[in-house]
């Protein structure tokens, strides 16, 4: 039902299926060999933390979310019930502040977790933070956009986009703000965030100067095309003239 590529090791991959069971795969493996851990209920989406890479977590059905260390599968890191009113359906990490978790439900809301430090809470689960209805019916995914860090979209059933604009949100700038907004204390995962997204800026430029591209392509192929068809057109219409007068000579 889900994959998911490792953000650094290349050739490893996440997967959740329906089977109720994650996987982990290798594709250097011609014997496809795998790793497994069981859910409780169907899988619907599975992510890898981009600031904890040796983490994986997936969202199932019956509204849970786990978390394991790939290291020692035989325990989860963490694991508790983010919705209690339907499945969680889908669930995001963000790229620019550390343990910002966002899980999106049937129920029609996204929620924001903090999942730092989560050992040294007395629960041992994340932070619930915030929870938003997005009034686009039930969600379905849900993604944080790749160079800001304060924008999330969500999509579901009410057939149009939601985007959640969170810099104007007081609890959320309160509990992450300080992770991504003071540049004295930028730590070395963040300093490594600060490049990827200056990688991500020259990755969409080169993405975007390639669609225009392939636009232009497209346009000088349509236009060729009807150039191609025109000529078509007058050379049968002169046929059918020839014709005519032909047939007009023989009368």
């Amino acid at each position: 039902s889900c994959v998911a590529w490792h953000p650094k090791e290349g050739t490893v991959l996440a997967t959740g299926s329906y089977d109720r069971t994650v996987a982990l795969v290798d594709a250097r493996s011609a014997r496809g060999d795998k790793r497994t851990v069981s859910l409780t209920a169907d899988v619907e989406g599975v992510v890898w933390d981009p600031w904890e890479d040796n983490l994986v977590s997936a969202a199932s059905e019956d509204g849970r979310v786990v978390c394991w260390d790939v290291r020692f599968l035989k325990k989860s890191v963490w694991d508790f019930v983010a919705c209690e009113f339907g499945g969680v359906s889908d669930l995001a990490y963000s790229g620019h502040v550390p343990g910002l978790l966002a899980t999106c439900a049937i129920d029609k809301t996204v929620s924001l977790y903090d999942t730092q430090n989560v050992s040294s809470l007395p629960e041992q689960r994340p932070q619930l933070c915030v929870s938003k209805d997005m009034q686009s019916g039930k969600l379905y995914t849900v993604s944080f956009y790749p160079s800001r860090p304060w924008l999330l979209g969500c999509g579901g059933s009410g057939n149009n986009l939601c985007l959640w604009n969170m810099e104007i949100e007081d609890a959320v700038q309160k509990q992450f703000g300080p992770r991504v907004s003071s540049p004295s204390t930028t730590t070395t995962t963040e300093m490594g965030t600060q490049e990827a997204s200056s990688e991500t800026g020259t990755k969409q430029e080169e993405f975007e100067a390639m669609m225009s591209s392939a636009k232009d392509d497209i346009e000088k192929k349509d236009s060729a095309t009807a150039t191609k068809n025109k000529k078509k057109k007058k050379k049968k219409d002169k046929g059918k003239r020839n014709k005519v007068h032909r047939r007009e000579r023989f009368e």
